[in-house]
């Protein structure tokens, strides 16, 4: 039996959500009653298909991450280390395209993409998971007994969320892989919510970190979160993550962790190489990283009485994510 429960946006309640959010940190969402339709997902995989098996590596890396304004593009293979404040010492065996993000004055994403890639499919994808994300906010919100919208006003910018196109290759005999090699490090997302599609009759390997325990909320202090360094994975187990057909995963990120002054949780959690006799294909995904407007203050919701205090202390979106940029290395390639 999984560790991640299934809910549904139409027959679960908003207590129910923060219950999970709030404990297990990730869980899988019925499709049904979302902006996001099962054929939708199916599109969004077959561009990732032309992307990484039709294209040739060469077209790709003529679109670099590191060269966009708005963190669009291609992070190549051997480019990223999403444990490095944790002591990850190669780089993670992945590839990442990122897809959607701008800023105002853009009312939507200019960013080149290779030819033969469907601009207006991805752009379509990207809006849908935005209603959604919408929708789960709202279900926080009433769980907080906040205002309705309180969350979701706080997205307005639908720009400051992306999507990334992930492809896991599979190895070649003489990469030279070590025990502790990954594809993807040990990780908490930096954002709020998180949608995670994983390709049906796909490769598996995601893994979630449930802890024994978990500490008082109400010693979090204001923009102050659990970093990977500080979490002992001695006390605690890994729990794989299964592909559920129809359904996406949701999990929150470190912003939401620290604007609910730590009652949602932020899971830990990594991407695995297979049994080396199951990897006969490459592992896609796919990740809608939602994030609030930049000026947002993550005062702890629970705090907005004292408000006025607190914003004194507690950062802004922007701030928050400068701090985490700071942690963040990267590694050689391979």
């Amino acid at each position: 039996m999984s560790a991640i429960p299934l809910l549904s946006l139409s027959t679960s309640s908003p207590a129910q959500f923060l219950e999970v959010l709030s404990s297990t940190g990730f869980l899988h969402l019925s499709l049904a009653d979302t902006p996001v339709k099962p054929s939708d997902v199916a599109g969004a995989f077959a561009i990732s298909s032309y992307l990484y098996d039709a294209l040739p590596l060469s077209e790709r890396l003529k679109y670099p991450r590191d060269k966009d304004p708005d963190f669009n593009g291609l992070a190549p293979l051997g480019t990223t280390a999403l444990n490095a404040e944790g002591g990850q010492k190669r780089a993670d065996w992945k590839e990442v395209f990122g897809y959607g993000r701008y800023s105002p004055p853009k009312t939507r994403s200019d960013q080149e993409l290779p030819e033969g890639v469907d601009r207006e499919a991805l752009e379509g994808f990207h809006a849908k998971c935005y209603e959604l994300m919408l929708m789960l906010l709202d279900k926080l919100s009433l769980a907080f007994d906040l205002p309705p919208g309180f969350f979701r006003e706080r997205h307005a910018q639908r720009g400051q969320s992306g999507l990334t196109l992930l492809n896991y290759p599979i190895p070649p005999s003489d990469a030279g892989l070590e025990d502790d090699d990954i594809r993807a490090g040990a990780h908490k997302d930096w954002g709020s919510v998180t949608l995670l599609f994983q390709e049906p009759d796909g490769q598996p390997g995601l893994e979630i970190f449930l802890p024994e325990s978990r500490p008082n909320s109400n010693s979090v202090e204001e923009g102050k979160v659990k970093l990977m360094s500080e979490v002992d994975l001695d006390a605690g187990t890994w729990h794989a993550a299964p592909i559920v057909p129809d359904t996406v995963l949701v999990n929150l990120g470190l912003m939401m962790e620290a604007w609910t002054g730590g009652t949602c949780v932020a899971t830990l959690h990594r991407v695995v190489f297979p049994p080396a006799p199951t990897q006969k294909k490459p592992r896609r995904s796919i990740a809608y990283f939602g994030t609030p407007d930049p000026e947002v203050s993550l005062t702890p919701v629970q705090r907005r009485s004292a408000e006025g205090e607190a914003a004194a202390t507690a950062p802004t979106v922007k701030q928050f994510f400068e701090e985490r940029l700071k942690l963040a290395t990267t590694r050689s390639q391979y």
